[in-house]
């Protein structure tokens, strides 16, 4: 068959422009698959970086063009990528920076896959770390049993023998005498010496020595051979509070009651190896009565007797402390401290009573009716003075 000239013309013409047609169209599907990919690992342990971060920029103007993350398997794929020329960024928490440059997307080479990527950990190096704890109220050390009282803010408004109430092993009965495991030779100790405050009562100084002043107590149930043969019962050691703080501080409490009042005020300064301290502490229990009645009734085969008692009892105690020192660090192995306290504790008593002893015979008939009256009163003052030097 024969095609004349007439159509052969147009037909070339619409061949042509369907082949034009079709390679545009073929030009264009081709770059919308152009893509780049990888997979993103630890350098080390070659496991997978999920969620890393991948940023695409171009590499002439850094000019972000797109982004991904990495999936669980440390994939990612970042896909409808145009020609030319890029840098990938790669980043993830605790991990360096790392970036991948001169990837050239073009039309020979529009699916580009990078592979594996490493990425390395962070090295942070630390100047210095501390460790730090708040302490047990109670710690038991090889030697000793200590009990924290500024750790045991119950504790601050009290006494000395209020606090002692809570240690561990020692009692104290309703009238401050103290017993360690049920023994009550016990030597005391201030600061790890002995003081001539407790020369007196020890039951009444530990009764005006303030709780805010104590920083903790030292139970020793087995003295070494460092201690003497007093207080074969134990030792129980105060140590009072001291200050290390630079500068200057100070602190002040004051408590009051229908029983027992608290003050104190602490204060110190230092600067570099010196520093000096202060402080000024007191209590007093407030006039209290006690009041006491009894009546005995007694037979026997000729006569009766009834005897009536009654009495009160008032008491009053109070006392401070106030004192000074310092410390010098002169270096490492060396210091030089010393301190002068004072202390005054008083305690004063009167007793008032009367009695009647009525005997009858066994008619009712009055025998004897001898009454009585009586009056007690004492007082306990007490004051001393401490003076350290320690090298």
């Amino acid at each position: 068959m024969a095609i004349d000239k007439y159509y052969l013309k147009p037909l070339i013409f619409s061949l042509l422009f369907t082949f034009f047609a079709f390679s545009s169209l073929a030009q264009t599907g081709d770059q919308s698959k152009f893509f780049i990919s990888g997979r993103i690992i630890d350098s080390l342990t070659g496991k997978p970086i999920e969620y890393a971060t991948i940023g695409l920029l171009t590499q002439t103007d850094s000019k972000v063009v797109n982004g991904t993350t990495a999936d669980s398997t440390g994939l990612f794929n970042i896909p409808d990528v145009s020609e030319g020329t890029y840098k990938l960024i790669i980043d993830f928490i605790g991990y360096q920076l790392t970036e991948k440059k001169d990837i050239i997307i073009s039309k020979n080479n529009g699916q580009i896959n990078l592979g594996e990527i490493k990425l390395s950990s962070k090295k942070t190096t630390l100047k210095g770390v501390t460790i730090s704890a708040d302490k047990n109220i109670i710690e038991n050390k090889i030697d000793k049993l200590v009990y924290n009282v500024d750790k045991d803010i119950t504790s601050q408004g009290g006494v000395a023998t209020d606090v002692l109430k809570k240690v561990p092993e020692v009692t104290v009965d309703v009238d401050g005498n103290v017993e360690l495991q049920g023994n009550s030779n016990i030597k005391f100790l201030i600061d790890g010496k002995p003081s001539i405050i407790f020369g007196s009562s020890i039951a009444e100084v530990l009764k005006a020595l303030p709780a805010s002043q104590i920083e903790k107590i030292e139970v020793i149930t087995s003295p070494g051979a460092k201690y003497d043969a007093e207080g074969t019962g134990g030792i129980i050691n105060i140590i009072l509070k001291k200050s290390n703080a630079h500068g200057i501080n100070g602190s002040f409490s004051i408590s009051g009651g229908t029983r027992l009042e608290n003050g104190s005020l602490n204060l110190s300064a230092r600067s570099g190896k010196f520093g000096v301290h202060a402080y000024l502490s007191g209590n007093g229990a407030l006039r209290s009565t006690s009041l006491n009645n009894s009546d005995r009734f007694t037979n026997d085969s000729s006569t009766t007797s009834d005897m009536i008692q009654s009495g009160a009892n008032s008491f009053i105690r109070g006392g401070f402390w106030t004192g000074a020192g310092f410390d010098w660090d002169m270096n490492p192995k060396n210091t030089l401290s010393g301190s002068i306290g004072y202390d005054n504790f008083r305690f004063d008593y009167t007793g008032t009573g009367t009695r009647q002893i009525l005997t009858n015979d066994l008619s009712g008939n009055t025998i004897s009716d001898f009454n009585d009256a009586s009056v007690r009163s004492g007082n306990n003052h007490h004051n001393a003075y401490d003076i350290n030097l320690n090298y």
